[in-house]
């Protein structure tokens, strides 16, 4: 569950570095659009050069942001192979394309149902209830070699006697001279000092396992609560990245049918843009978290590999 919960993280990364690639491209499309309209109103007399320049600069501000994109999108993809390959010579040339893209449905999140799933399923508080249980059979046989000791014993059988063997033999097969003994036997230890260090050692032991596992159990909650407040601030944050983005794009327009009537500028215009640009890139790195956070919270619910669909089986 860990492995699989690092290479969905990794994907959800990969996920997000393509689509910030998109975001830098759209802000060198938006910058070089307005080089093209500021050429040809320089062209007519209607513009400063140092307009145009200004906005030459943010195209190469832009680029050197894209090449940037490019580059990490390049790392996350081979940090993604990675984990899924033991042979990456195989695959350094293989492009991986997510089938999907970032998004953020409301999440159902009830910390007590969270809460009950994790304590039933994770993997390390399952092997400590073993353990107890296990170390609970050993303390019952050492407690039992403290207590008096019983022994009942029975013998039964036929004799046979003759002056050859075979007389002896016949005897036997008629059954002429049973006997039989029974009888039985207590023993009371007096000191008994070796079954009863062992004891109050495993005793020790089971104490030890059981405290244990309720600071295991402590971590899960503690951990799951943990994770349902990272996924509501997560996802309230991508809300408001969202509405921000929002109203950027709104702003751009606006600002660019200013710059068009006269009433504006291309300082603010390229302010705007370059808004616009960190709004998109704060809406996908929040969509990413979000989706982190709940791979985060299904690990720690130990629900990894039911809610993948994951049949694992350890074949002997």
């Amino acid at each position: 569950m860990t492995e699989i919960t690092t290479l969905e993280q990794a994907y959800y990364d990969l996920i997000y570095n393509r689509e910030n690639v998109i975001v830098q491209q759209k802000a060198v499309e938006l910058a070089a659009r307005l080089v093209m309209e500021n050429k040809k109103k320089l062209e007519v007399g209607t513009m400063a050069p140092l307009d145009l320049q200004s906005a030459q600069a943010q195209v190469a501000q832009n680029q050197a942001a894209l090449l940037l994109a490019q580059s990490q999108e390049g790392t996350q993809e081979r940090a993604v192979k990675r984990l899924i390959t033991e042979n990456y010579t195989s695959w350094a040339m293989v492009e991986l394309v997510p089938t999907e893209s970032l998004s953020a449905a409301r999440p159902y999140l009830n910390l007590q149902d969270s809460w009950s799933q994790g304590l039933a399923k994770r993997p390390e508080l399952i092997q400590a209830r073993l353990d107890i249980d296990k170390q609970g059979i050993t303390l019952k046989y050492d407690k039992n070699q403290l207590l008096p000791e019983l022994d009942v014993f029975g013998t039964f059988g036929y004799n046979g006697s003759g002056k050859e063997f075979s007389d002896a033999l016949y005897d036997v097969q008629q059954r002429n001279e049973q006997f039989y003994t029974y009888g039985g036997q207590i023993s009371l230890p007096l000191s008994n000092v070796g079954p009863r260090n062992t004891y109050h050692s495993d005793k020790a032991l089971m104490e030890q396992l059981v405290l244990t596992y309720k600071r295991l159990q402590e971590g899960v909650l503690i951990d799951i609560d943990n994770d349902i407040g990272t996924v509501r601030a997560n996802y309230d944050q991508v809300q408001a990245t969202k509405a921000y983005r929002e109203y950027e794009e709104a702003a751009l327009d606006a600002e660019q049918k200013k710059l068009d009537s006269g009433k504006s500028t291309t300082y603010t215009v390229l302010q705007v843009q370059r808004d616009l640009t960190n709004a998109r890139g704060q809406e996908i790195q929040a969509l990413d978290n979000f989706n982190k956070s709940l791979s985060q919270l299904s690990l720690h619910e130990g629900t990894t590999l039911e809610r993948l669909g994951i049949k694992f089986e350890i074949k002997q």
